[in-house]
């Protein structure tokens, strides 16, 4: 197994490694084709820079199936604190409590989008309800950008994933509604989640804290 000089990642493999880090075990191609999709990967395969990975013991793979490494889990948050080190007191402090509650927002929104307040599954047949759960996703996404915005520093570190939530967003707007809770696109809420993984991952903090 290869061992890297240093701890960190480039910024397709950050792309990849958040990507596990946030989904957990993943179907390779699946990982594959998503994140070809990605502004990050336009011009450059993803497949070259996984095997890098998996050479390094930061990804581990089998049955088709790849997940993140234990040192793969630490090199990620190594390279984020790196990363962010010179914010992540602002994010701590004045990013990351407004998130927490758009965070929560967003999960409402999604379990609206997939569940009735009945209980039952949203078959997405009542136009005026879908509408107006599609408003509330574009206005968290409103205070997103104004929240991460409101901080240029921030804003740049983030901006790869802040482009591709926003196109996301514009897909939606077309009526492409895989892509608000949709596994196979990237959708709104697979980014989020990247952006959320990031986010932890940038003041110390892990997922479960």
């Amino acid at each position: 197994m290869g061992k890297r000089d240093e701890m960190s990642f480039n910024k397709q493999e950050l792309a990849i490694v958040r990507m596990l880090s946030a989904n957990g075990m993943m179907e390779e191609q699946k990982l594959v084709s998503l994140l070809e999709e990605r502004q990050l990967f336009h011009g450059k395969g993803v497949e070259g820079f996984l095997v890098s990975l998996k050479a390094t013991g930061m990804v581990e793979s089998s049955s088709g199936l790849c997940w993140l490494s234990e040192d793969g889990k630490t090199t990620l948050r190594h390279t984020l604190q790196e990363a962010f080190k010179d914010v992540s007191s602002i994010i701590e402090q004045e990013v990351w409590p407004a998130f927490s509650e758009l965070d929560l927002e967003m999960k409402k929104t999604c379990t609206a989008w997939q569940v009735k307040p009945d209980g039952n599954p949203n078959p997405h047949d009542d136009p005026e309800y879908d509408f107006h759960v599609l408003e509330r996703l574009q206005d968290i996404h409103q205070q997103l950008l104004r929240l991460i915005g409101s901080k240029d520093i921030v804003q740049q570190k983030c901006s790869t994933l802040l482009v591709d939530m926003s196109m996301a967003m514009e897909r939606i707007d077309k009526g492409e509604f895989d892509f608000v809770v949709g596994l196979s696109v990237n959708s709104y809420h697979s980014l989020w989640r990247d952006l959320h993984e990031q986010l932890l991952n940038a003041i110390g903090l892990e997922r479960t804290e």
